[in-house]
């Protein structure tokens, strides 16, 4: 069960892809599905620099280190069989905020918030598989998921909000998300399969749909390869993201297309012709290390009909075990 608590809660933080991230299998470790990190990783310390590009030569010139967004500047580290230990939001090269993860005394899997060397919240995660599978149907999860505020001056915690989440779970794939507060559901599934697994989802909530709904599809690698969004406000995709990968399966490209926008009186529309945003990924020469993860890697981006151009160089320093 452990297994399932961990896999449950990590998931609500992965639910908007970043790069690149493998399928939700509980036989897979935090660092391969979330980092998309190959071995036995311990620690991994992602920095993001600025980069110009020599408009004679073409040479890439790197800049000063980037780290105003968590996702640019963070230090991961992970327990000896990969699942998630600790994270750190790095600013000036120290801790600025921090997620630690643990068990408490009555076996509820924690989330502890720490702002400043503070700790300012907790959540506090329980998981009840209330739904045995029939006729080779799913397995059905509920999550409590409660969330405490941590006063100054050692008062005790105090209790602020509660929320309860659906999860399905499905040939040890967690296929699907509910939050019936905000009726939105994530379904995530190998592309091949997916008329497969979309019945399937459906009759586990008994053919009702949700109001909104992201899918998360993959390829036979289990690597994200497209994310469609629906809304409330059309049955047409308002949002589709495409992934390419090279032969080393590394992610080459990312193209975002909005089709989602606002007329002149503010008022939602339809859009034939999306706004789109594309990103390009280049490696530099030994950039991919011996277990076959990328240290660096150039981003460039193309809005519109504009031109291609640099925009940061991420760098991974990554610390292995010897297992």
């Amino acid at each position: 069960m452990r297994t399932i608590f961990i896999i449950l809660i990590l998931s609500l933080s992965f639910i908007r892809v970043n790069s690149q991230t493998f399928l939700n299998r509980l036989e897979t470790s935090d660092a391969r599905t979330f980092y998309a990190l190959k071995g036995n990783p311990l620690t991994l310390y992602h920095q993001t620099f600025e980069i110009s590009q020599d408009s004679l030569t073409g040479e890439i010139i790197v800049g000063n280190e980037i780290d105003y967004f968590s996702d640019l500047s963070y230090l991961v580290n992970f327990t000896e069989q990969g699942s998630l230990y600790n994270w750190h939001y790095i600013v000036g090269g120290i801790s600025s905020s921090s997620n630690h993860y643990f068990y408490d005394l009555e076996e509820r899997y924690c989330n502890l918030q720490i702002m400043e060397n503070t700790p300012i919240s907790c959540q506090k995660n329980s998981v009840y598989n209330f739904e045995e599978p029939i006729d080779c149907r799913a397995h059905k999860y509920k999550l409590i998921q409660e969330y405490y505020s941590i006063p100054d001056y050692g008062s005790s915690i105090q209790l602020t909000t509660c929320d309860t989440l659906i999860f399905i779970e499905k040939d040890s794939i967690l296929v699907s998300i509910y939050f019936p507060d905000a009726d939105f559901r994530t379904d995530s599934y190998p592309i091949k399969d997916s008329l497969y697994y979309t019945l399937l989802i459906d009759s586990c909530f008994n053919n009702q749909s949700p109001q909104s709904k992201t899918i998360n599809l993959y390829n036979d690698l289990d690597q994200i390869v497209k994310i469609i969004e629906y809304s409330s406000d059309c049955q047409l995709p308002v949002y589709v993201e495409t992934f390419e990968y090279d032969e080393q399966g590394m992610l080459v490209t990312n193209k975002r297309s909005n089709y989602w926008g606002f007329n002149e009186l503010g008022e939602g529309i339809y859009l034939t012709e999306p706004n789109v945003d594309l990103y390009q990924y280049e490696y530099p020469e030994y950039s991919i290390d011996e277990y076959g993860n990328w240290r660096e890697r150039y981003v460039f981006r193309k809005y519109q009909k504009g031109k291609l151009e640099p925009l940061y160089l991420e760098s991974r320093n990554i610390i292995y075990t010897n297992k």
